[in-house]
């Protein structure tokens, strides 16, 4: 009998991210003189500068999603509401969403107006 493991892909996911983030450092790299500490300090710096990179770029990004969803909403989201409400009418008032390939919208009675909602993977948004 062995005792063979499987790996789920969760583990396969977590090891390769540990593996990515484990710098490449020359087998048995010990700090012994003060070219191999300068070398130790240059990656450390190397790293930071990395991470601010990476943050400064993230950001970037976050704001303009936010932006293209913004313009969006404020583009359509008039009429990706009335062509809900005229989809879920259709149905003669008994459904309060709907499906759509890549989505599901749904109906909101708020006192006064109703509102159309995109429920996506991550979070959902009101038009």
């Amino acid at each position: 009998r062995t005792d063979a493991r499987i790996t789920t892909a969760a583990e396969l996911a977590d090891q390769q991210q540990h593996e990515a983030a484990t710098p490449a450092v020359p087998e048995g790299f010990c700090v012994h003189d003060e070219r191999t500490a300068n070398w130790v300090v240059r990656k450390v710096v190397e790293a930071r500068q990395y991470a601010r990179h990476v943050q400064e770029w993230a950001a970037r990004e976050v704001h303009r999603a936010k932006s293209e969803e913004k313009f969006l909403v404020h583009r359509f989201g008039h009429q990706l509401e009335d062509w809900a409400r005229r989809q879920l009418e259709s149905e003669n008032g008994r459904r309060r969403s709907g499906s759509m390939p890549r989505d599901v919208f749904s109906m909101t009675n708020w006192p006064g107006r109703a509102a159309a909602a995109i429920s996506g993977a991550a979070s959902a948004s009101t038009l």
